[in-house]
């Protein structure tokens, strides 16, 4: 640059010196040919000023956009000193900080402030992040109500639809150990579930100094007090399998009072006996054990199969362990070929279980080789599993065999419905 302004300078003074050079030796001459000297000092002057300007303006472009790049850089490294600075002096409580907010927005997007950027985010992106995060909550909210609508509205439909299959009197009843949560024995006690039976056949097989129980199985438990204890296993089984003369709730009457075609149940209690001493019911109630003879039908009867015998009778005509369902899976169980037929014709509604039976999978799957199915699992008459949950795998699986889950609970469904 200062090459430039050094030949500028000279440039000027050769112009000037030039120039009256030129005044002094036309002062003698004619006025035509001082006219022509002065228009060739105004040409060369014009030449000479437009390579000065020229010289000039370059100059000022690279001056100027060297002026502009050094102020964008400076502002730069102040914005990275005091981020820098920032971030030294609170880094945890800006972390916590961004974990709470995107936690805030991944559980109900209620932001009660802009959201905190992590480090590295430039200041540019700020602003645009910053009005983004107040408009979230306002369109996840929007979102979330059309959501529950959509959601309301189905649920609403299939409960008229499960409504409509129940008062059919084509569909049939299939009840689990949650069927009978409300149940309670002779002494006023629950049923147990399956944990706490595991607890009382442990003493039963070892005794009361075996101490506390460990990871074995109710099936393993059962087969070792089956051999070892079959007297304490019976009375056990008529203590706490027996439903008691308390007063149950209504609902087990509007359960059993549906005009289902047949019942089967996987429970070993006698439910359905301290209902119909209890309630009056428009059907009489027979209990059938799939383990004992087979009962000839009665149209005057509803019909409760239990499909893993009946407590009462031989304690070896109630399946829990696990050599007992291994000899029903190698023999031929009419109860269970009368079940997989019945799935395969007519709509269920599934209660208190999620169907994880490998003996009803069994004969499911041999009643599909029987029709000739070409699809791994049957598709069956649209039928209803109700769950307070269900895992989302297992949902898979029965929506293939048509089976759709309606999330609920025993006390509840049928009311609604």
């Amino acid at each position: 640059m200062l090459c430039l302004i050094e030949q500028h300078g000279a440039l000027c003074n050769q112009l000037v010196t030039k120039s009256r050079d030129v005044a002094i030796a036309g002062a003698d001459a004619d006025v035509a040919q001082q006219a022509r000297d002065v228009d060739a000092v105004i040409e060369a002057e014009q030449r000479g000023a437009i390579r000065a300007l020229a010289v000039d303006h370059a100059v000022e472009q690279r001056v100027a956009h060297a002026g502009e790049h050094r102020s964008d850089r400076v502002a730069e490294q102040h914005a990275e000193r005091l981020l820098a600075s920032d971030e030294r002096l609170e880094p945890r409580a800006h972390a916590v900080g961004v974990r709470r907010d995107r936690t805030q927005r991944e559980r109900g997007w209620n932001l009660t402030e802009p959201p905190r950027l992590a480090s590295g985010v430039q200041p540019c992106v700020a602003l645009a992040l910053r009005e983004l995060a107040t408009q979230l909550p306002t369109e996840a909210k929007q979102m979330r109500h059309v959501q529950v609508r959509m959601h309301r509205a189905c649920r609403e439909v299939m409960e008229s639809e499960l409504s409509r299959v129940i008062a059919s009197g084509d569909a049939m009843l299939f009840t689990g150990a949650g069927f009978s949560v409300d149940a309670r024995d002779a002494a006023g006690e629950p049923l147990p579930d399956s944990r706490g039976m595991a607890r009382d056949l442990w003493r039963i097989a070892f005794g009361d100094d075996a101490g506390e129980p460990d990871e074995s199985t109710l099936a393993d438990l059962y087969d070792v007090a089956l051999a070892h204890a079959p007297e304490q296993l019976a009375a056990y089984l008529a203590r706490r399998l027996r439903v008691g003369d308390g007063r149950l709730p209504p609902y087990y009457a509007a359960w059993f009072a549906a005009p289902w075609r047949r019942i089967y149940t996987l429970n070993v209690d006698d439910l359905e006996r301290a209902v119909q001493a209890q309630f009056e019911l428009p059907r009489p109630l027979r209990s059938v054990s799939a383990i004992g003879g087979a009962a000839a039908p009665d149209p005057r009867t509803l019909d409760v199969v239990h499909l893993n015998g009946l407590v009462g009778g031989d304690v070896t005509e109630v399946t829990f362990s696990t050599l007992q369902y291994a000899a029903r899976l190698c023999g031929r169980d009419r109860a269970y070929e009368q079940l997989a037929v019945d799935l395969t014709q007519a709509p269920f509604v599934f209660v208190g279980t999620t169907l994880d039976e490998v003996t009803l999978w069994k004969h499911l799957e041999v009643q599909r080789q029987k029709t000739g199915g070409r699809h791994r699992a049957p598709a069956l008459p649209r039928s209803f599993l109700i769950s307070r949950s269900l895992p989302r795998a297992r949902q898979v699986l029965l929506a293939t065999c048509n089976i759709e889950w309606v999330r609920g609970t025993v006390d509840s469904v049928l009311t609604r419905s």
